[in-house]
């Protein structure tokens, strides 16, 4: 019944010839006609026969034909039918008991036209077919992730496991870390936002419930960044040489695969709150950076500031770093040291020194950056709490901007 109600609407709003094409997107999707998509909002609306359209100048942009054919059949026949004495009085009926009623009048529709199951179904295959249709930003994403880590590979190739290549690695883990937190966030914030006008309307007209959007929008993303991020992790982690150890590197993929989930929950957050992608990418950048700041890299755990230090608890940079030093270097008994002594000169002459830069072991390296390996399933436990956090308070957001709306 469905299928053949959508026949119907298609024949009568003379979009036959449209039926397989795209609607498009702009300059980046070329689709039908500006009257064909006239034509084809205006089927939108009535295909689930609604009692009452309020229309807005629903003329604009089609020829005299088609706007006689859409609008004064419509005028004359409601006239002249008993539908028009029915609604009138349906409305006096509601403005009646809305003034005998002391409450607050709640004009907002209860249920939704299908089971959460089969919403859940739909919104899931339509981010699927959405993909398919508009590639560009999952192309370009990739392009990205090839370029970042076949880049890092190159400059940090084949690392050596000395004093230098200690410095080398941590280094590398950190600016790793820190442009996929940026490069998996962006597109993000371009992409939901930009659906929010077709989520209001089909809120509107009750398709489906805000939760199942939200949660099957984030679903649907999954494999998508899961498979980037692999990729990128992959490439960088054997071009370098980080470590010759299958458990090492499925804990430090996980805990970048973790850490991107967390990022992508950030821009959820701020896209949803902004509702704004000129304001979102703006105040993306000062959020970031106090929280890239003090992840432990840059500024040593130990000379963190009092008045600043919840900076630290609230930064997934920092409890990511803190897991990735910890999976790394943890299970070192010995570290070699290309240059063991260092010549000192003195008032009496030039001494050997042993090299402050040298370490004995994985244990030294940690304690280096000031990280503590006991809080290891801590930090990785607290990355999920943020993630679950940023992404429930952006269906807090979501579910107030519908109320103001």
């Amino acid at each position: 019944e469905k299928y053949d109600r959508v026949d119907e609407v298609i024949r009568q709003c003379n979009l036959i010839k449209a039926e397989d094409s795209y609607i498009g997107l702009g300059d980046a999707l070329k689709g039908i006609s500006g009257g064909e998509k006239r034509r084809l909002a205006f089927a939108t609306e009535i295909i689930m026969n609604p009692p009452l359209l309020f229309c807005d100048e629903p003329t604009s942009g089609l020829d005299a034909y088609m706007a006689i054919g859409l609008v004064e059949r419509i005028c004359d026949s409601f006239q002249q039918s008993t539908n028009q004495a029915n609604i009138l009085q349906s409305l006096n009926m509601l403005h009646t008991n809305y003034y005998m009623k002391d409450d607050e009048y709640d004009d907002e529709p209860k249920g939704y036209k299908s089971s959460y199951f089969v919403q859940f179904k739909w919104l899931i295959w339509r981010n699927f077919i959405t993909d398919i249709r508009t590639p560009i930003s999952s192309k370009i994403l990739f392009i990205q992730v090839l370029f970042i880590s076949i880049f890092f590979g190159l400059i940090y190739l084949k690392i050596e496991l000395d004093e230098k290549g200690v410095q080398n690695t941590t280094g590398l883990l950190f600016v790793t870390m820190m442009n996929v937190g940026f490069i998996f966030l962006f597109p993000i914030l371009n992409v939901f936002i930009g659906e929010m006008p077709v989520f209001y309307r089909d809120y509107r007209d009750r398709l489906y419930s805000p939760l199942i959007y939200y949660v099957s929008k984030q679903i649907a993303e999954f494999p998508k960044y899961f498979f980037m991020s692999f990729i990128l992790v992959t490439i960088i982690y054997w071009m370098a040489n980080i470590r010759n150890d299958a458990g090492v590197y499925f804990s430090i993929t996980f805990t970048f695969v973790l850490m991107i989930q967390c990022s992508m929950s950030f821009a959820y957050l701020i896209s949803v709150s902004t509702g704004n992608i000129d304001l979102s990418t703006a105040i993306a950048g000062p959020i970031l950076i106090p929280l890239i700041l003090f992840a432990g890299y840059f500024l040593n755990n130990d000379s963190t500031r009092a008045y600043f230090i919840w900076i630290k608890y609230i930064s997934w940079f920092y409890y990511t770093y803190e897991i990735l030093m910890i999976e790394l270097w943890t299970s070192y008994d010995s570290i070699p040291c290309s240059n063991p002594f260092t010549n000192v000169t003195t008032l009496n002459g030039t001494v050997q020194c042993k090299n402050a830069r040298c370490f004995a072991n994985g244990d030294a390296v940690l304690d280096q950056y000031a990280v503590k390996k006991d809080l290891l399933w801590l930090h990785i436990l607290l990355l999920f709490v943020l993630t679950i956090v940023m992404r429930v308070m952006g269906y807090f957001f979501l579910r107030l901007k519908l109320r103001k709306n």
